[in-house]
């Protein structure tokens, strides 16, 4: 299973978008890593989808946003979600 402090889960997972690019914030195993963390955790949770989406699209309206106003913040926010420190930074990388 994955280990979030040790495994990066963008290795072992997908965030999967609809087919016009919006996001669903759902997850799925790319891995057996994946696949097994996907079930053991219960990421596939309805509750976690619609937080994972929200997420999601809240990055890019920061990234939209900062992108004009404040060079600054948006390198800030970038690194928060690189580091994995902000909410679901995975998803918000997918």
């Amino acid at each position: 299973m994955i280990n979030p402090y040790k495994d990066d889960p963008r290795e072992h997972l997908f965030f999967t978008t609809s087919k016009n690019g919006t996001f669903l914030g759902t997850v799925k195993g790319i891995t057996k890593k994946g696949d097994n963390s996907v079930k053991y955790y219960h990421l596939d949770r309805k509750p976690l989808d619609k937080k994972r989406k929200a997420e999601q699209e809240q990055v890019v309206k920061d990234l939209e946003y900062y992108i004009v106003k404040d060079r600054n913040k948006l390198t800030c926010i970038l690194e928060e979600i690189k580091k994995g420190s902000r909410e679901f930074s995975a998803a918000a990388l997918a």
